[in-house]
């Protein structure tokens, strides 16, 4: 795990700072100027510790603790396998959290079963704040290697975008 304070994060937050600020902002407490979010990456090998033990609560816990607005997650599973009780890993994250989420599929196969869910694995964004668009690009995959992504989202950080 890796955890890193951006004084400022991307010059999306640096030019969104430059414009002056309203009334309304002043009032609600959002003010021009830098500001600091807490970002996180987190591989959570699909909820399993180094103990053997799947988890998800504990990768939770791991998330609340460190204090991130933004957490992004690799090794994900959706509907995936029984290594993961077939759990929609992104989505009881961002519950268990109150965050928002978008996942990205890096593997996306079809159902085990007619009418049952996709089996995907890939990477996930669990941000404090709203997603307003979000985009998964598939890399360079070398022939009898795994297919990886990155994962785009578009935050709104008190009513200024933000890219991650």
């Amino acid at each position: 795990m890796f955890r890193r304070t951006l004084p400022v994060l991307a010059a999306a937050l640096a030019a969104a700072a430059a414009s002056p600020a309203t009334a309304d902002e002043v009032s609600a407490g959002r003010l021009p100027g830098p500001r600091v979010l807490d970002v996180m990456t987190f591989n959570i090998h699909h909820a399993q510790g180094t103990d053997g033990a799947l988890d998800l609560r504990r990768v939770a816990n791991v998330i609340r603790e460190s204090g991130a607005d933004v957490v992004g997650l690799q090794e994900v599973d959706k509907h995936y396998s029984a290594r993961s009780n077939w759990a929609e890993q992104p989505t009881e994250l961002a519950e268990l959290l109150g965050h928002h989420v978008v996942f990205g599929a890096n593997i996306d196969n079809s159902p085990p079963a007619p009418g049952g869910h996709r089996v995907q694995y890939g990477t996930a964004i669990l941000p404090r704040y709203p997603i307003t668009a979000s985009d998964n690009t598939w890399l360079y995959k070398s022939p009898g290697q795994e297919q990886r992504g990155l994962l785009h989202a578009t935050l709104d950080v008190h009513g200024r975008k933000m890219e991650f």
